[in-house]
């Protein structure tokens, strides 16, 4: 039985969750306003920033932009808020330091039809917006994939390169708010149980990395998140529940899981000093490849290949 379509206008609802992004927050809204797929609306949700993030908003003058605030309660908070106030059929989050091309929706829209979302590639850039010559996305149709991505073990493209049906994300449930690592996994996992998920093979928008996100520490707990969003989509299936505290008692990773959670920190942060030129850092790449090779090189060939 299919998701029921929410109204029925062409309306894209675009929540963009901002804190603390002064510097980029303008960039990622005005490649909103700019899409030649004009029917949208844009909802910046600031989450209590404390520096120019809603100055630096100052001046966009755009019938389709609404901008509210809200004390600090997380990302995942900010984007239920936007998605609680978005009123079109389909829905879209931006990262605020994140990118879209002009034909973003354009190219995306009429490939929604039978889908609940659709996402493509993003462009891997620096801090500054340098390209890393790089990007991420991987076909969610082949294979196992649509199982792993139901089963949390999967996000095959970043969330800022998705545009989901507003029904789908209804009947998923709302971020939760919880967690503070992987939740996009675990939100996207709950989307794509709603039914198909398509895709664009080609990087449709720009997603920002930064030395801070690539860190082993960052990536450890992120891992940890991952392991527990699985067990617990595991449980729900067979119609029970996990907590987190029951989670902790339960998690004794393999040294398996140990070595590829090294190899995961370590090509992510080699692969980001590599880009950017600090081929002393490069160096983890080696130690992701000595570590876990079935995990590092279907990678760096599959970023290979996709280098713009």
């Amino acid at each position: 039985m299919g998701i029921p379509q929410r109204g029925s206008t062409d309306l894209v609802s675009v929540v963009v969750p901002t804190y603390n992004v002064g510097s980029v927050v303008r960039d990622a809204v005005e490649s909103v306003l700019a899409q030649t797929y004009a029917r949208l609306e844009v909802i910046v949700v600031d989450d209590g920033s404390t520096d120019d993030t809603m100055r630096s908003l100052d001046g966009l003058e755009d019938p389709r932009l609404t901008i509210v605030s809200k004390p600090n309660g997380g990302v995942s908070s900010a984007r239920n808020l936007g998605t609680e106030m978005a009123s079109g059929p389909f829905l879209a989050f931006l990262d605020a330091d994140d990118l879209w091309d002009a034909e973003k929706l354009e190219r995306t829209l009429p490939l929604m039809e039978g889908r609940v979302a659709v996402g493509s590639m993003m462009r891997y850039v620096d801090e500054v917006g340098a390209s890393l010559g790089s990007a991420a996305g991987e076909d969610p149709t082949v294979g196992d994939a649509p199982e792993r991505i139901r089963a949390g073990r999967l996000m095959p493209f970043p969330l800022s390169g998705i545009v989901m049906r507003a029904d789908a994300v209804e009947a998923a449930g709302p971020y939760d708010t919880e967690l503070r690592y992987a939740q996009d996994l675990d939100f996207f996992a709950r989307v794509a149980r709603q039914g198909e998920i398509g895709w664009i093979a080609e990087p449709l928008g720009a997603y920002r990395l930064s030395p801070n996100a690539a860190s082993a520490r960052a990536h450890a707990r992120q891992r940890k998140n991952t392991r527990f969003i699985q067990a617990r989509l595991a449980r729900r299936d067979e119609g029970g529940d996990l907590t987190w505290e029951e989670f902790e008692q339960l998690d004794k990773p393999s040294f398996a899981t140990r070595r590829r959670d090294y190899a995961a920190a370590a090509y992510r942060e080699g692969g980001l000093a590599l880009s950017q030129g600090r081929r002393l850092g490069a160096w983890r790449l080696v130690a992701a490849a000595a570590v876990s090779p079935r995990y590092t090189f279907p990678r760096l060939r599959r970023h290979l290949a996709a280098r713009t």
